[in-house]
């Protein structure tokens, strides 16, 4: 059985692309793309299972139980464990006043704050949880077939070019098992016994006189602790002896280090030096999994927790649980299946500041969007990570155990270097400034910062330290009236404007308007009125779907446009074959397709691709039911599509620009109001 098709309105997209994850990531990668001007034709919509925005920071007022997984790890006391100066997104500062290390309703108001000042929530579908992701197509072309649930409960089905993984990393708990465990929670004596990850907690009053074993000192086991440490009777943390200072950090004031954990026995738990403790809960700061569940279900990721090469399973994408790979920069897939561009991940990278990092590889990814031949070649990309695996290795690192957690005093080299390289593309304009600005590069040396704001929270002085302070440098503000002075003072020539109405009349084919403002203005047209006539012809044939009368009267117009541009005679073949299945010449359908298609499918991948999807609209009664990106090829935008197709063609072939210029001035426009409005305040246009 079918699922619905997704609902996309019948016209045609230039690209399609599916954000799965409304957190900070997924944000960034909405503002990204957005911030494109070739993005207001594309198809762009993030699925999130939540009521709201902000991921890990939007609390889940009724929070499962164990064996259930809460929709967050979030609890009610939790604080930023960083400065909110280094973790706010370029340019976007939380607002004046706000403590250097608010609550998490503070951070949740921010993405909030940003996603609205930027219009974006419009793309966000809520409630909307992605179930199985899978490609259809091959390594050059192709879609992703994605199978979510509604708002309604529904399940649908909806296809796109591109799928962005924006998900984060705080979700599947790791849990790992000892010997005894169980016998020990059998064994209760005056409180139950208790054996719980941290993605369970939610508050430091049930543990008041017990005493608490807490295994990790990550970010979630320190600020556990230091919460546990007041009410408990004692509170021990089990370290396990890794030398490798990112992974660890110092226990919470007052409470006992201990070794790493061995077994437990009906009595207690059993440490590496045979040392034992009789604790009444052992919580798990061990941190989570990096899995993707609809991805698996898809077979588009494997889970090997035994994988440590990158030929573990060749040609595919595999997870350890703690790395991805292969991927390049953390970001796409290298999987052989599809092309480099078609699957991204946003916000894997850890011991990093999210949102401008966020927004450095999200930048990243809607280039190579934008532009396909941005990247160089998978094989490449794939030699440049065997080198980059090769020097964390070198440098006392295994890149299979620490995984996306970048080495210390490397997170702001990492943005930088994906910003340098669009930059070095010209996809962005080089300002010859870094990314990151010199004062978050010293992100993780702030440990004296932390240990001053507790003080100045305890002799509740946070007012008067935040009076006046700003948490980045203000824009300066143009006004009005200088504004429209610095206008009126660019001068534009009566000849420049007459050639852009010109330029558009010519190229929308408004033949009758362009002999007349040709004759008015006193101006040589660029091209034969007549051939202005004649791509009109060929497009209306093309929009009532007599694609021999187009291809008949292209020739007439330039025999050399089809002979020179087999990609445009393919397309007007493959258009002849869905008219014939619109028309229920099944028979006429099949013959045509074996003796004109499938030749040319041979000879390209993208042609084969074309075909089959061509053909997959036989495999359904009507339109309605099949996925989107077979059933749009039954709508008006296909035509036109096509249309378009052919209209630059012609226009080419008479050395005449595809696309009115006044379309590339807004363009452009827009372009410079985005780049003017990151250095300062100014009436928009």
């Amino acid at each position: 059985m079918r699922l619905p098709a997704y609902d996309v309105p019948e016209v045609h997209r230039e690209k399609s692309i599916a954000i799965i994850g409304a957190g900070s990531a997924g944000l960034a990668m909405l503002k990204s793309l957005v911030d494109l001007p070739e993005a207001a034709a594309w198809n762009i919509v993030l699925f999130d299972e939540r009521d709201n925005l902000g991921g890990v920071w939007l609390p889940d007022p009724y929070p499962a139980a164990p064996p259930r997984i809460p929709k967050t790890p979030l609890y009610p006391l939790l604080h930023t464990n960083t400065p909110i100066p280094s973790m706010t997104y370029p340019k976007f500062p939380f607002p004046k006043g706000t403590h250097l290390y608010p609550p998490h309703e503070d951070i949740q108001a921010y993405h909030t704050r940003f996603a609205e000042h930027h219009n974006i929530t419009q793309f966000i579908r809520f409630k909307h949880q992605v179930l199985k992701t899978s490609w259809n197509g091959n390594e050059s072309a192709g879609y992703w077939d994605i199978m979510y649930r509604d708002a309604l409960g529904r399940p649908r089905q909806g296809s796109f070019d591109h799928l962005i993984v924006a998900t984060g990393n705080n979700h599947l708990p790791r849990i790992p098992t000892w010997p005894g465990q169980d016998t020990w929670l059998r064994n209760s004596s005056k409180h139950k016994r208790e054996l719980l990850h941290s993605v369970w907690y939610r508050g430091p009053q049930k543990y008041a006189g017990l005493r608490i074993l807490i295994v990790g000192a990550g970010s979630s086991g320190r600020d556990i602790g230091s919460q546990i440490v007041p009410l408990a009777e004692k509170v021990y943390v089990s370290l396990r002896h890794d030398p490798d200072p990112i992974l660890v950090g110092p226990i919470p004031e007052g409470a006992i280090p201990k070794p790493g954990l061995s077994h437990f026995t009906a009595e207690g738990v059993v440490f590496s030096d045979g040392s034992i403790l009789d604790v009444d809960t052992v919580l798990l700061a061990t941190g989570y999994e990096i899995r993707k569940p609809f991805l698996e279900e898809g077979g588009v990721l494997i889970t090997d927790r035994l994988a440590r090469t990158l030929n573990a399973h060749p040609n595919k994408l595999v997870t350890n649980t703690h790395y991805v790979f292969p991927l390049h920069q953390h970001i796409f897939s290298l999987a052989p299946s599809y092309p480099i561009n078609a699957l991204a991940f946003i916000g894997l990278p850890s011991a990093i500041a999210n949102c401008p990092s966020d927004i450095a590889q999200s930048m990243f990814v809607a280039h190579a969007i934008l532009n396909s031949s941005l990247l160089p070649s998978r094989d490449e990309l794939l030699e440049d990570l065997a080198e980059r695996e090769d020097r964390l290795r070198k440098a006392g690192y295994d890149p299979y155990s620490i995984g996306h957690r970048l080495p210390t005093d490397t997170s702001s080299d990492y943005q930088d270097e994906l910003v340098d390289y669009l930059k070095a593309q010209r996809a962005l304009p080089d300002d010859e400034e870094k990314f990151v600005e010199p004062w978050r590069r010293d992100i993780f040396n702030y440990h004296h910062l932390r240990e001053g704001w507790k003080r100045i929270e305890r002799l509740g002085t946070q007012k008067a330290w935040l009076e006046g302070v700003e948490t980045e440098p203000s824009k300066p503000t143009i006004e009005r009236g200088e504004w429209d002075r610095q206008l009126h003072e660019v001068q534009v020539s009566k000849n420049d404007l007459n050639r852009l109405i010109m330029d558009y009349l010519v190229i929308e084919g408004y033949k009758a308007a362009a002999e007349e403002f040709s004759q008015e203005a006193d101006i040589a047209p660029p091209v034969d009125f007549e051939s202005i006539e004649s791509r009109m012809s060929i497009r209306e044939a093309l929009q009532r779907g007599d694609i021999e009368d187009a291809i008949t009267r292209v020739n007439d117009l330039n025999p050399e446009i089809l002979d020179t541009n087999p990609a445009l005679y393919f397309h007007l073949q493959q258009q002849k074959l869905i008219e014939y299945i619109r028309q229920g010449r099944i028979a006429d359908a099949l013959q045509f397709a074996q003796s004109e298609l499938a030749p040319r499918g041979e000879e390209s991948p993208e042609f084969l691709f074309e075909l089959e999807r061509t053909m997959a609209l036989l495999a359904f009664e009507g339109s309605g039911t099949a996925p989107a990106s077979i059933s749009e090829l039954m709508s008006p935008g296909q035509r036109m599509k096509t249309a378009g197709e052919v209209n630059g063609a012609i226009l080419e072939s008479l050395s005449q620009g595809k696309e009115v210029k006044l379309a590339g001035l807004l363009k452009l426009l827009g372009w410079g109001e985005e780049l003017l409005g990151e250095k300062a305040e100014f009436p928009k246009m």
